[in-house]
């Protein structure tokens, strides 16, 4: 998507990423490891009372 836009607009796709990841919370997007580390919890022991929640993994990207 960052490739897309980039290059529609003629720019970098850091600058793409700089300006999304700049309206997150966290003012990055997450990684793979962030959405691994998230299923790995909800897949453990530590999970086991969780029912019907969402759970996002987007830096604050989005909010309920």
């Amino acid at each position: 998507m960052f490739e897309r836009q980039a290059e529609q607009r003629g720019v970098d796709p850091d600058v793409i990423y700089a300006e999304v990841a700049a309206g997150t919370d966290l003012r990055r997007l997450p990684e793979p490891d962030d959405i691994a580390n998230a299923v790995v919890f909800l897949a453990s022991d530590f999970a086991r009372a969780i029912t019907g929640q969402c759970l996002d993994v987007d830096c604050g990207h989005t909010h309920h």
